[in-house]
């Protein structure tokens, strides 16, 4: 068995599932969709089984993972699966998910999973405690454990959530997520600000330039994936003005240099 896993992370959690599970199946590589996405060309998948990691945002899938579906084919392809992750809830983001890889990519999805992990959307709470951290990540570790099993033998997994309520999440999603390119004027950076560039760096999507004075400059197509915020060694990067003092999280394993990597197909994960 032969296995693409592909991933997009804002502040490391989905690489970090990703490479768990790609340890646990064999002839794996693993695929960066923002890469996908900035390479701007056709992506062939030539095993037998794919896996997306992703990020659950306001319910849904970050924009840049629907895009990637324009380009990624998998003539091959037996067995199609999702993990979805999140700090509570995944809405109807498997649903989604299935929606747009229909759309875009003429499949269907074969398996849906979601795990959870410590959420990272600072404008709304501060970071988990370590022990909980700790535990959380642990949980998904052995939760992953069980996928990469499952993906192994190609067992389908349903993950719809009612008619009714998928329909009305969607909605939701869909109006919250397409919102997310015009937030830019809430994010600022204090005069802490060392002008290092790293915010730029991280950006997954190069949603952010250093003026002249350097200083970063928001454009119109965040993510609100966080990674600016997160990864801000000075923690001189606010969304919104009660950000400042909430304790900032990032997955401990993931250096804000693999982060930026996920810009670029080249770079071995």
């Amino acid at each position: 068995m032969s296995a693409t896993v592909f991933y997009f992370t804002g502040t490391g959690n989905s690489l970090a599932a990703a490479r768990t599970l790609a340890a646990r199946l064999k002839d794996v590589s693993i695929v960066a969709l923002a890469g996908i996405v900035n390479e701007g060309r056709p992506f062939q998948v030539n095993t037998d089984k794919a896996v997306f990691v992703f990020p659950v945002y306001c319910a849904g899938i970050p924009a840049v993972v629907a895009k990637s579906l324009d380009l990624i084919k998998m003539p091959r392809t037996q067995y199609v699966a999702a993990i979805a992750n999140c700090a509570s809830s995944a809405g109807a983001a498997l649903d989604i998910f299935a929606a747009e890889m229909l759309q875009r990519c003429g499949r269907t999805l074969s398996a849906g999973h979601v795990i959870f992990m410590p959420g990272n959307y600072t404008p709304l709470y501060g970071s988990e405690k370590p022990a909980t951290i700790e535990h959380m990540l642990k949980e998904a570790d052995n939760r992953l454990l069980e996928i990469a099993c499952e993906t192994t033998a190609g067992t389908p997994v349903e993950y719809s959530l009612p008619a009714p309520l998928a329909w009305m999440t969607r909605l939701s999603s869909k109006l919250c997520v397409s919102s997310f390119p015009y937030m830019q004027k809430r994010f600022r950076a204090e005069n802490t600000c060392t002008g290092c560039g790293l915010c730029a760096s991280v950006c997954p999507v190069n949603n952010i330039v250093m003026s002249d004075r350097n200083r970063p400059q928001w454009l119109k197509k965040c993510e609100q994936c966080m990674a600016c915020l997160q990864y801000c060694p000075v923690e001189a990067i606010q969304c919104l003005w009660w950000t400042k003092g909430r304790t900032r999280y990032h997955h401990p394993g993931i250096a804000a240099s693999e982060i930026a990597a996920q810009k670029s197909l080249n770079t071995a994960m």
